[in-house]
């Protein structure tokens, strides 16, 4: 349970994170960038770290957490969003995109022009699988901020230039058609 929001130029997430409708944390990162790929997911957190430790390992080898339905990705690549799931890397049609419980609540303030923050706010306040502090990312280069109560500043994850030679090679390395990717 979670929400996750993209505007078009920041990714947020919220920071809590649940087991069997439990709270079990409220300050979880939800968002890493991994050489100017921003990553966040929604679902079980086992699948989600392994997908993260994949990405920041440079895409190598296979991806078992992608064989599951229960959980979804959104990564921003060169300011296009695309869902990480079961079937791929699929780029996503429009200029903004939510992901998690709170995706409905999240929608409906990015379609009224209301940006990654508010809808997440928005999702915290109306879905009980959202909560915590708002974390926001720049899906542009090096930037991190972390909104909560005293506006603490994160830094951002250490910089892996030597991973990620090219999207279209580690698409194939999933197993699928490179054409499909939807990379240039």
């Amino acid at each position: 349970m979670t929400t996750i929001a993209w505007d078009g130029t920041f990714l947020a997430a919220d920071s809590q994170t649940t087991s069997n409708w439990t709270i079990v944390s409220d300050s979880s990162t939800k968002i890493h960038n991994f050489n100017n790929v921003y990553f966040a997911g929604s679902g079980k957190v086992s699948e989600i770290r392994q997908v993260a430790r994949w990405l920041e390992g440079g895409a190598e080898g296979t991806l078992d957490a992608l064989k599951t339905e229960k959980s979804e990705f959104l990564v921003v690549i060169d300011q296009r969003a695309y869902v990480l799931n079961e079937n791929g890397l699929i780029p996503t049609h429009d200029k903004y995109y939510a992901t998690g419980s709170g995706r409905d609540h999240a929608y409906g303030v990015l379609a009224g022009g209301g940006s990654a923050e508010k809808a997440v706010r928005s999702s915290i306040c109306h879905d009980i699988g959202s909560g915590g502090e708002i974390n926001i990312m720049e899906t542009k280069p090096h930037r991190h901020v972390r909104f909560s109560p005293s506006s603490e500043i994160m830094p951002t994850l250490s910089d892996l230039k030597s991973y990620f030679k090219s999207w279209k090679d580690h698409y194939v390395k999933l197993g699928l058609k490179a054409e499909d990717s939807g990379i240039e």
